[in-house]
């Protein structure tokens, strides 16, 4: 995909501003929902995706469509509804600190997602980046049309930095780019990555993956990420009311059974064993429940 050439020409339908953060209405437990903390951008492709988004009377369904633009705040939710599952092509732009990473997403009749091309350029977010962002996320009240015009001059400057920087530069230091990766497995929990896959995402080798995980944590790549679903999973058991079939979905497994089995070799028990056992006790200590994945 030719990112920069869509983005300065990119034809916007219509907008779409999603700021509500869940936590801010939960008063008793940290972070119920696994949120991102950076700004983004999903942009409809093709065909149609079913997001949930949160709003003050709780969630609700969003359907992202041709042409329309989602800019998400930091904090705020806006996640894939893994129930809905159709044909589509996606845009995703994530606005980290040190640069911009695009992602093109196709998803499948079955639900499985695969990242058809990705592009990383070294564009930090300097001032008047982090004002003009701000600048957008205030524009909810603003005319349709000059927020579309806003919306497009955001995209021509992202189509710009695509082109005056290189695919993706490797971080200087290992530790910054041990960091990198786990922060990418932890922001696409959702969907299933393999080490060649995360390799390939970094311009790296897979042994070198391997020596990186083995190096910072002690233990396997598989290992670790497997640590990052399943923690994720005991979030959504405890927090949600979703179904253990729902949480698989979301924490990337294809198949519920090997789900099932994962978790069980972890906490030697099952999901809706675990659910049970625990529900009781995090009523009773909400206040210092933490369900937050994290990395070193």
């Amino acid at each position: 995909m030719d990112f920069a050439g869509f983005l300065k020409n990119a034809q916007i339908l219509d907008t779409c501003i999603i700021e509500e953060n869940p936590n801010k209405y939960i008063s008793s437990q940290k972070e119920e929902y696994f949120i991102h903390h950076y700004y983004r951008l999903i942009i409809g492709l093709e065909g149609e995706r079913v997001y949930n988004r949160f709003e003050k009377q709780g969630i609700t369904n969003e359907i992202v469509t041709p042409g329309k633009v989602y800019f998400i705040s930091p904090e705020a939710f806006f996640e894939p509804n893994p129930e809905f599952a159709c044909e589509a092509s996606l845009l995703s732009i994530i606005f980290y600190p040190e640069y911009i990473r695009l992602i093109l997403l196709k998803v499948q009749r079955t639900g499985e997602v695969t990242r058809e091309c990705t592009r990383h350029c070294t564009h930090a977010l300097d001032r008047f980046t982090n004002d003009f962002l701000t600048l957008l996320e205030c524009s909810k009240s603003v005319a349709g049309a000059t927020r579309k015009l806003l919306f497009e001059a955001l995209l021509r400057f992202i189509g710009n930095a695509v082109s005056n920087n290189p695919e993706y530069v490797t971080p200087r230091t290992s530790s910054v780019l041990w960091k990198d990766m786990n922060r990418y497995l932890v922001e696409h929990i959702n969907i299933s990555v393999s080490r060649k896959e995360l390799a390939a995402m970094f311009k790296i080798t897979p042994n070198y993956v391997s020596n990186l995980f083995k190096r910072f944590s002690g233990t396997s790549f598989s290992n670790v990420y497997k640590s990052y679903r399943l923690k994720y999973a005991t979030n959504l058991l405890l927090n949600t009311k979703l179904s253990v079939k729902e949480i698989s979905a979301m924490c990337g497994y294809n198949y519920c059974n090997f789900f099932i089995r994962r978790f069980k070799e972890k906490y030697s028990m099952t999901p809706a064993d675990f659910r049970r056992k625990n529900q009781r006790q995090i009523v009773m200590n909400r206040e210092t429940y933490s369900n937050e994945l994290e990395f070193e």
